[in-house]
C-alpha cells in the first residue's frame, strides 16, 4: 500500500527534471545561436535550429526575462502593414570586456560591452618596475576608463602577454624583453583585481586570433604569424585552432641557436639587437625599422643577417606547419611589404612551395582586439553559450569591434 504511491512520486520528479533539462537545452540552443549571430528574429533563429516558432519564443521570453538577450524594433524591418519585426541580440549592459596588450614599451587598451561594440581605446607607456608596477599601470589606466570595471562578476579581463604561457596554474616565461611578468606572480596581481579569473595568453597568439576572425587569415583553414618589433613572436593554427603546446612554445622558431656562443635567430632580427647592431656600424636611426630604409651599401651586414634569420623563422614555420597565409606584423614587419616577394621566392626554391605572406591590417591594436575577443568568449560560456575552439562563432563581436576602432 506504501510503495505504490512512493513510486509515482519518484516517477513524477523525475519526469519533471527532465523536462527542465529540456527546457534548459532549448534555452542554451536559443542563446547561443542568437548571440553568436547578433542582431536576428525568431524566425531566422527558428530556421537555423529547427525549433518551432512557439518553441523559440518561449525560450526567448524565459531569457529576456533573465536579461541575457534585449529586444528591439527594427526601423528598416518595417512591413507594410501590421507591427514592426523585433529582434534580439545579446544584452549589451550585460558585462564590460577589457582586452589588454602588455607590450614591451607601450600598453594598449580597448574595452568592449557584451556585444563587442567598443566603447574605449587607449595606449600608454607599459611600467616595468616589478610585476606589481607593471600590472598596477594597466589596472589604473583601465579603471581611468571605466571606474567601475570589475564589480559586476561577469565583467571580463583579458590580457596580452610578450612570453609564453603554460601550467595550471597559468606561468609566464620566455619574456626576455619583459622579464616582470615572468613566473606566477604577475597573474596573481592581476587575479586579485578581479571577481573571476584574468585570462592570460601570449600576445602573438592572440594577434592571430584577430587575423582569423577579422584580419588578412579570415577566410583560410591554416595560418601562422610573424611579429617584429622589440622582439620576434610566432603563432601558429592549423584548422582554424591556435596551437600551444604544453610548455607554450609551439612555433617559438626564434628561439633556434645559430652559433656555440648561444646566440639565437632572433637576436638577428628584434629590435634592441637591430639598434645595437646600428650603433656598432655607425649608423644613425631612430627606431629599428629605419634600418631597412637605408642604403644596402651602408646598412649591408645587419640587413643580410636581419634577411637571413627572418626567411629561417618563414621557412621553419612552413615546414612545420604548412599554413596557407603567413601575417607579419609589429612596428618593423609592418614595413617589409616590399620583401614578401623575394622571402617566397627564396622559400619556392628550398621547398617547392611557399605561403602566401601578407603584412596585417590590423595595425598596433591587433593583440588588444584578439585579447578582446577572448574576453567575450569567456563572456559566452559564463552565460551558458556553447563556443568551441574554431574561432568562427566569433566573428559577430569581432566585427563590432574592428568596426568600432576603425572608425
Amino acid at each position: 500500500m506504501i510503495k505504490k504511491p512512493q513510486k509515482k512520486t519518484l516517477n513524477f520528479f523525475v519526469k519533471l527534471n527532465s523536462m527542465a533539462a529540456v527546457q534548459e537545452n532549448i534555452e542554451r540552443q536559443v542563446l547561443t545561436d542568437a548571440v553568436k549571430y547578433g542582431e536576428t528574429s525568431r524566425t531566422e533563429i527558428s530556421e537555423r535550429t529547427g525549433l518551432s516558432k512557439s518553441t523559440v519564443s518561449r525560450a526567448l521570453r524565459t531569457l529576456l526575462e533573465r536579461g541575457l538577450l534585449s529586444e528591439y524594433a527594427q526601423a528598416s524591418n518595417v512591413p507594410a502593414r501590421g507591427r514592426p519585426i523585433k529582434q534580439v541580440a545579446t544584452n549589451p549592459t550585460l558585462a564590460l570586456v577589457a582586452g589588454i596588450d602588455l607590450g614591451v614599451m607601450t600598453t594598449r587598451i580597448i574595452v568592449c560591452n557584451a556585444k563587442g561594440e567598443l566603447q574605449s581605446k587607449i595606449q600608454v607607456p607599459t611600467q616595468k618596475n616589478g610585476s606589481s608596477a607593471i600590472w598596477s599601470g594597466a589596472w589604473t589606466e583601465l579603471k581611468k576608463i571605466s571606474p567601475h570595471f570589475g564589480d559586476n562578476p561577469l565583467d571580463q579581463c583579458s590580457v596580452a602577454v610578450p612570453g609564453a604561457v603554460a601550467g595550471t596554474p597559468p606561468t609566464i616565461s620566455n619574456a626576455p624583453n619583459l622579464p616582470g611578468i615572468e613566473g606566477t606572480e604577475f597573474i596573481r596581481e592581476a587575479t586579485l583585481s578581479l571577481k573571476n579569473r584574468v585570462l592570460i595568453d601570449n600576445d602573438v597568439n592572440l594577434g592571430l586570433t584577430a587575423e582569423l576572425i577579422v584580419g588578412r587569415a579570415k577566410e583560410v583553414g591554416s595560418a601562422s604569424m610573424v611579429t617584429i618589433g622589440s622582439g620576434l613572436g610566432t603563432a601558429i593554427s592549423i584548422n582554424r585552432r591556435i596551437l600551444r603546446g604544453e610548455r607554450g612554445l609551439v612555433g617559438e622558431f626564434g628561439q633556434l641557436s645559430v652559433g656555440q656562443d648561444g646566440r639565437k635567430l632572433e637576436d638577428s632580427i628584434k629590435g634592441r639587437d637591430l639598434l645595437e647592431l646600428a650603433d656598432s656600424l655607425s649608423l644613425e636611426i631612430d627606431a629599428p625599422g629605419d634600418l631597412l630604409s637605408l642604403p644596402a651599401k651602408l646598412a649591408g651586414p645587419a640587413l643580410y643577417s636581419f634577411h637571413s634569420a627572418l626567411i629561417t623563422v618563414l621557412t621553419a614555420l612552413t615546414v612545420a606547419s604548412d599554413p596557407e597565409v603567413i601575417v607579419v606584423g609589429g612596428g618593423t614587419g609592418e614595413r617589409l611589404r616590399d620583401n614578401f616577394a623575394g622571402y617566397m621566392s627564396t622559400i619556392t626554391k628550398s621547398l617547392g612551395y611557399a605561403p602566401t605572406i601578407v603584412a596585417s591590417e590590423l595595425g598596433e591594436f591587433g593583440p588588444a582586439i584578439g585579447a578582446s575577443i577572448f574576453g567575450v568568449s569567456e563572456l559566452w560560456k559564463a552565460i551558458g553559450v556553447s563556443v568551441d575552439d574554431s574561432l568562427d562563432s566569433l566573428s559577430s563581436p569581432g566585427c563590432r569591434l574592428l568596426s568600432g576602432i576603425i572608425d
